[in-house]
């Protein structure tokens, strides 16, 4: 794996919040040209999270949706709900654990990625984007974070029609 165990400041950290204050820093860097929807239960509660690291994970996933987008008729909505993982989830994705999640969610109308690329996305050095404009560590880095809190994130995608990357947290 390329994720290493690293020691976390873990803090009770309000997971709206947490999507709010990203949702506007990222707003501001588009100078205002990208509206983010929301769709954010208030009643998420909190987990025991890095909220630098999280933030990080939000922002690349709203940084690779915006370069995705048309500019005169993108958008992107986020979304956080608590959820019941059950078992046919977690057969589905076997690091999963039954019980209470936070589920948060990115989802735009871009250009979307095909499937034989939904296979790598995930790994280090993997990049859609034309030489020069990505690393391709920016989703290893977001994958590592989530994995390390228990969680899993995976995406969702059609050519054309746009991509939902979804992730689950286990609550504790």
């Amino acid at each position: 794996s390329y994720s290493k165990t690293v020691t976390r400041s873990k803090l009770t950290t309000n997971i709206v919040s947490l999507i709010k204050g990203a949702i506007n820093m990222f707003s501001a860097s588009t100078k205002g040209l990208l509206r983010i929807q929301e769709n954010l239960d208030p009643d998420c509660g909190e987990l025991p999270v890095d909220p630098n690291e999280l933030q990080h994970v939000l922002l690349n996933l709203f940084r690779n949706s915006y370069q995705s987008l048309d500019p005169d008729t993108g958008f992107i909505e986020v979304g956080a709900q608590r959820v019941i993982v059950d078992q046919a989830l977690t057969l589905k994705h076997i690091t999963l654990k039954e019980g209470e999640h936070i589920k948060i969610y990115v989802k735009d109308n871009g250009k979307g990625i095909n499937k034989e690329d939904i296979e790598h996305i995930f790994e280090p050095f993997f990049t859609t984007k034309e030489i020069g404009k990505g690393t391709g560590l920016g989703l290893s880095m977001v994958h590592g974070i989530i994995t390390g809190y228990g969680g899993v994130i995976y995406v969702e995608s059609e050519v054309n029609e746009g991509t939902t990357f979804t992730i689950l947290l286990p609550r504790v």
